[in-house]
C-alpha cells in the first residue's frame, strides 16, 4: 500500500477538498516510497539549486531555491524532509539546531568538467544561471567572445584557458555556460565549460596544491581531486568585466 501525503497539508495545513481530482507524484526517501498529492505537474527542468538562507534552514520541507528562466524564485522541496514532517515510515524530523549544526561547515559547490575530463568546482552562490548556446551564436567584439543574451551582450570567458588548461569546450555543437553576475549593476559574464557534473554540499578541506591564477587550490570532492575556482580572479584575468 502506498501512503499518500498532501503537499498543501505539509506546507500550509490545508487539505484538498473531498472529491477533487488529485495528481500523485511517487517519491522515495531512503527505503520508504510514498505518493505526494499535488494540484498540477507543469514540466521538468534542469536547474541549479542554491542553498536556502539561515532563516529558512529550520524548515525541513525545503532543500534550497532556484531562479527560473523568467527570473522568478522557486523553492525546492526536500523529499526526506517532507517524509519526516508527514511522519511517513520511520523518518524523523531534525530539529532546527541539528540542521544548522550539520550544514554550517558545508559549502554548496557546482562541480564542472573542463579540459577533457579535468574537474573543477565553484561556489554555487556565485552562479546566477546555467545556459546552453548553439556554437554558431558566438560572435566577437574586439578580441572578446560574446553572445547575444536577454536583450544584451554577454561576454564569454573560456574557463579552461583562464586557469591554464587546454580548452576542449568546442567539441560539442552546444556550448555550456555558467552565468556569473559581476559586482557591476546588471553586469554578467558567461563562463564557458565542458559540462556540469553535479551540485554537491560538502565540507571542503582545501589544499594549496594546484594553486595558480583563477584557482585557490584543490580539494577532494566526490573522491576526485578537484580544482577550486576563484571566479572573481578568472573575470579579472579575462578583463571582460572591467
Amino acid at each position: 500500500m502506498l501512503p499518500l501525503v498532501s503537499l498543501s497539508g505539509v506546507l500550509t495545513g490545508d487539505q484538498p477538498a473531498n472529491g477533487e481530482p488529485l495528481t500523485v507524484v511517487v517519491l522515495q526517501s531512503d527505503d520508504v516510497r510514498f505518493g505526494l498529492c499535488v494540484s498540477t505537474v507543469h514540466d521538468t527542468q534542469e536547474i541549479v539549486v542554491k542553498p536556502v538562507g539561515r532563516r529558512l534552514k529550520s524548515l525541513a520541507v525545503y532543500a534550497g531555491a532556484t531562479i527560473m528562466g523568467d527570473g522568478r524564485v522557486a523553492l525546492i522541496l526536500d523529499v526526506a524532509g517532507i517524509a519526516a514532517t508527514a511522519g511517513v515510515g520511520a523518518a524523523q524530523a531534525e530539529t532546527a539546531d541539528q540542521r544548522t549544526t550539520a550544514t554550517d561547515d558545508r559549502t554548496a559547490l557546482l562541480v564542472l568538467e573542463v579540459a577533457d575530463g579535468r574537474r573543477a568546482a565553484l561556489p554555487l552562490a556565485a552562479v546566477a544561471r546555467l545556459e546552453e548556446f548553439e556554437r554558431d551564436r558566438i560572435e566577437r567584439s574586439g578580441t572578446a567572445e560574446v553572445v547575444q543574451y536577454r536583450e544584451g551582450i554577454l561576454p564569454l570567458v573560456r574557463l579552461a584557458t583562464a586557469i591554464g588548461l587546454p580548452d576542449t569546450s568546442d567539441r560539442s555543437e552546444q556550448v555550456s555556460v555558467v552565468v556569473h553576475e559581476t559586482g557591476d549593476a546588471g553586469g554578467a559574464v558567461g563562463i564557458v565549460i565542458d559540462r556540469v557534473l553535479d551540485v554537491v554540499e560538502v565540507a571542503v578541506s582545501a589544499s594549496r596544491v594546484g594553486r595558480r591564477t583563477g584557482v585557490t587550490g584543490s580539494a577532494v570532492v566526490q573522491d576526485r581531486v578537484t580544482d577550486l575556482v576563484d571566479l572573481e580572479a578568472v573575470v579579472a584575468w579575462s578583463g571582460v568585466g572591467a
